[in-house]
């Protein structure tokens, strides 16, 4: 692996590999510019330098009490998340539910339509097919199978 050109990132990363190792056990890290070159140092920055704080340690170790609290707080936090997740099941399955009961309506609609214009395809043939005597009642079938069929195909 290459070492960068760069000495800032070098101190840099030298910083970041430092602040891994000792994780909280590190006093207060400070960053401190003036006029453009950086220092990092474990005291505050002088009057006229701009810095921020890069790590600061832990103030103490978490009493009994607090470490019961967190505790209680986090298995609050935990319930919580399982019934938001529970929910959130619940209402998935409501939907999925509903979307195959919708598709069941549409197909049986769509069936339904293609039955009534098959009805409608017959009785025009009837009506050509049919004696003198009989076409009245013919087209009268007719009639009515288009407007069955009107019915059933209206939301298709």
């Amino acid at each position: 692996m290459s070492q960068p050109d760069n000495p800032f990132l070098l101190k840099l990363s030298s910083l970041i590999f430092l602040l891994t190792l000792s994780g909280s056990s590190l006093a207060t890290v400070y960053r401190c510019e003036q006029q453009g070159k950086i220092q990092y140092s474990q005291t505050p920055c002088p009057s006229g330098q701009t810095g921020q704080v890069l790590h600061q340690p832990l103030s103490s170790v978490p009493s009994e009490s607090e470490r019961v609290q967190a505790t209680g707080v986090a298995n609050q936090e935990k319930a919580a998340a399982n019934k938001l997740e529970k929910d959130r099941h619940t209402r998935e399955q409501k939907q999925e539910r509903e979307l195959r009961q919708l598709s069941a309506q549409r197909e049986k609609q769509k069936s339904q339509c293609e039955r009534a214009q098959l009805q409608v395809k017959w009785a025009n043939e009837d009506v050509h097919r049919a004696q003198p005597k009989a076409e009245t009642r013919a087209k009268q079938k007719l009639k009515r199978a288009n407007e069955k069929a009107a019915l059933a195909c209206r939301h298709s």
